[in-house]
């Protein structure tokens, strides 16, 4: 494992080629990548507040950094059906992680992390935390219920869309 991030020992070989294998075959799916899978049977789609209201640019930005971000980020935590599919917003697992596109940078009074070569804030929010990343032409926030052990975990996997879609300031 990386020094930096606590958590599961390494693949052993044959697990990670069956992984790489089935992500390769994933990767073949016609299905729009910015639409999750439908919801598991007896789960509704999960409803979300409108997010604030924000810039053009930063809009188009966000649709972009939407349609790159992964189906799950953790085992078990996949991407989640949103009632309306407001679209700055994504959500994974229940509870649900929420990632909100378009916000204010984070706080510069917030302890700073870097995961993967993108900076974020994070702030406890009593039931949870939120990330938010700083230093971006649009900033993000995720916020991670404390029903999850470890929030490094949740974000890394975000980190290279943001990276990519989300240029630094």
């Amino acid at each position: 494992p990386h020094p930096d991030l606590p958590g599961r020992a390494p693949l052993s070989r044959p697990a990670a080629l069956l992984l790489t294998g089935g992500l390769l075959l994933a990767g073949c799916s016609s299905q729009d990548p910015a639409t999750p899978d439908a919801a598991p049977v007896g789960r509704a789609p999960l409803v979300l507040p409108a997010p604030a209201p924000t810039t053009e640019a930063a809009e188009t930005a966000c649709r972009t950094l939407l349609a790159a971000l992964p189906r799950e980020i953790d085992p078990g935590v996949a991407r989640r059906v949103l009632d309306g599919a407001p679209a700055r917003l994504a959500a994974w697992g229940e509870p649900p992680v929420v990632l909100e596109c378009g916000v204010a940078a984070g706080s510069p009074t917030d302890p700073p992390v870097t995961v993967n070569g993108v900076e974020w804030t994070v702030r406890d929010t009593g039931d949870g935390f939120l990330w938010s990343t700083v230093g971006r032409t649009v900033n993000v926030s995720v916020a991670i219920p404390g029903a999850y052990d470890n929030g490094v975990e949740l974000v890394n996997p975000l980190a290279a869309p943001v990276e990519q879609s989300l240029p630094a300031s």
